[in-house]
C-alpha cells in the first residue's frame, strides 16, 4: 500500500473498496495503528470504499520531532483525502482518532458528512491528565519502548480481552514496540495540549453515531453518553464486553452497528474521481 508525501511527512495509508463509492475514512488510536479498523475495514469495504492512514510517528509513517497537535493530524488527513480525490467523507474516530474527528470537524466543517466517534470523548485533558503523559514521555526517555507498552497496554482493552484474547493484545504490544520514541512522545505532547472540544458539539448537525465499550475506562460510558446528549440526533452505541479498543475486542457487534448506521443514512458518492 502506498506511502504519501503531506506536510513534511511521510504517511502510510491504506485503502479498501470500490474507489465509486462513498469514502470512509477511520482514524485510529494512540499509540496503536490503522489496524485497530482492520475488521470494520474489511466489512465495510463491500459497500464503501474506506481510507485507514496511520498518523505521522504511528504505524509505517514516519515520525517527526514535534507535537502532533490534534490540528497538524487533522490537517494531514485533509491533505491526504484531498490527494486522493475526495470530498464528503464519512469520518470515524477511536479514541484519539476522535479527538482529531473533532480537530478536523473544527477545520474543515465542509467535507464531513456523517461522523463515527468511538471510545472516545469531547473534553481537554484535566491538569492531572497532562502530568500523567509527561510521566509517560519520561518513561520511554528512561527505560524505553517497551516499559511504556507494559504501562499502556492493560489500559486499552479490558480484563476479559486480556485474558481471554491474548492475539489482540500481543498484537498491540508489538505494534507500540515498533515505534520510535520521537512518536510516541509527540503523540504524548499533542494529546496532553488539545483544546476542548464540547463547545463544538451543539454546532454538529451531519449524522452521528457514538461508540462506547461498557468497560472503558479511560473513556467511559458517561463520557459518551455527554457527546450523544449535545449532538442533535446522534445514536450512541454501548458495546458489551468491551474496553478502550472496541473495534478490536468486539469486532463483530462494532462492525454492524457501523453498517446499520450508515445504510440508515443518504450518502453521497465519490464527489470527484481522481
Amino acid at each position: 500500500m502506498p506511502t504519501i508525501r503531506i506536510n513534511n511527512c511521510n504517511l502510510y495509508y491504506e485503502t479498501r473498496g470500490n474507489d465509486q463509492n462513498p469514502p470512509v475514512v477511520l482514524l485510529h488510536a494512540f499509540p496503536l495503528d490503522h489496524n485497530v479498523w482492520r475488521p470494520q475495514a474489511e466489512e465495510l469495504s463491500k459497500e464503501y470504499w474506506v481510507i485507514t492512514p496511520d498518523f505521522r510517528g504511528h504505524g509505517q509513517s514516519e515520525a517527526t520531532d514535534e507535537s502532533y497537535s490534534m490540528d497538524l493530524l487533522a490537517s494531514d488527513i485533509k491533505d491526504l483525502v484531498e490527494n486522493l480525490g475526495v470530498k464528503n467523507i464519512v469520518l470515524g474516530g477511536i479514541s484519539m482518532g476522535g479527538y482529531v474527528a473533532f480537530a478536523y470537524r473544527r477545520l474543515f466543517p465542509e467535507d464531513i458528512q456523517a461522523l463515527i466517534l468511538v471510545d472516545t470523548k469531547a473534553e481537554a485533558d484535566t491538569p492531572q491528565a497532562r502530568l500523567g503523559r509527561m510521566e509517560m514521555a519520561g518513561l520511554v526517555v528512561r527505560k524505553g519502548v517497551a516499559s511504556f507498552a507494559d504501562r499502556m497496554l492493560p489500559r486499552l482493552f479490558s480484563k476479559q480481552s486480556v485474558e481471554t484474547n491474548a492475539s489482540i493484545v500481543k498484537d498491540a504490544r508489538k505494534t507500540i514496540e515498533a515505534m520510535s520514541p520521537i512518536g510516541i512522545i509527540g503523540g504524548l505532547k499533542g494529546l496532553a495540549d488539545r483544546s476542548d472540544s464540547t463547545p463544538l458539539l451543539d454546532e454538529i448537525r451531519v449524522p452521528t453515531l457514538i461508540i462506547v465499550g461498557e468497560r472503558d475506562e479511560l473513556t467511559t460510558v458517561d463520557d459518551a453518553k455527554r457527546i450523544a446528549s449535545r449532538i442533535v440526533g446522534s445514536k450512541l452505541v454501548i458495546v458489551p464486553n468491551a474496553g478502550h479498543i472496541s473495534t478490536l475486542e468486539q469486532p463483530e457487534k462494532v462492525t454492524s452497528a457501523i453498517q446499520t448506521f450508515l445504510r440508515g443514512i443518504q450518502l453521497q458518492q465519490r464527489a470527484s474521481p481522481v
